[in-house]
């Protein structure tokens, strides 16, 4: 894609989607931009740019979401972008080894989804961060990269290797304070 862009077709026709994009706010339309920039290697500034449109976005979504006490439903496209952003973000905060940022995002991500599936993945993820797991050793230890290389649409770390449950059932107590942190923040 990076030959794209010396095309004066290819970036007329992207910057008429950026400026699309930027104008609904829809978070797909801002993920394809942002794909095709990253693609491009485009400017880190306009990147950044349209990933900080997206986590505007998704925090706006977030607020509704708390506001309406609603669950996130994945078959709804605009409220699993928001959790894809939201689970970006919280990863972001992770591999940054900023621990609390990173369990307080992931667990309320966990109160705020439908699916159990994910909502177990994010519980195993703020239980890492909350036990101050490096993000590269939970990956390691947690996660099964083959499985996840294997599914092309995968948006979240949901994969994992054998011993995760348990993992998580011997987190009680870990858990019980993401919940009492959780609550006396509503």
């Amino acid at each position: 894609m990076v030959e794209n862009k010396n095309d004066p077709q290819f970036v007329l026709k992207l910057n008429e989607l950026e400026q699309n994009a930027l104008q609904s706010k829809r978070l797909i339309d801002l993920y394809e931009v942002l794909d095709i920039l990253s693609g491009t290697q485009d400017s880190e500034e306009r990147i950044n740019n349209i990933y900080q449109n997206i986590l505007e976005v998704a925090l706006e979504n977030l607020a509704g979401k708390l506001e309406q006490k609603n669950l996130f439903a994945l078959d709804n496209e605009e409220e699993l972008y928001t959790l894809r952003a939201l689970y970006e973000y919280a990863i972001n905060h992770y591999s940054n080894n900023d621990f609390k940022g990173a369990s307080e995002l992931f667990f309320m991500l966990n109160v705020l989804v439908e699916d159990s599936t994910i909502r177990f993945s994010m519980q195993l993820h703020a239980i890492g961060a909350a036990e101050h797991i490096s993000f590269d050793e939970f990956v390691e230890k947690f996660i099964d990269l083959d499985a996840l290389k294997d599914d092309e649409g995968a948006i979240f770390m949901d994969r994992y290797k054998e011993g995760v449950q348990e993992f998580v059932n011997a987190k009680t107590k870990t858990l019980k304070e993401l919940y009492r942190l959780y609550h006396n923040k509503e």
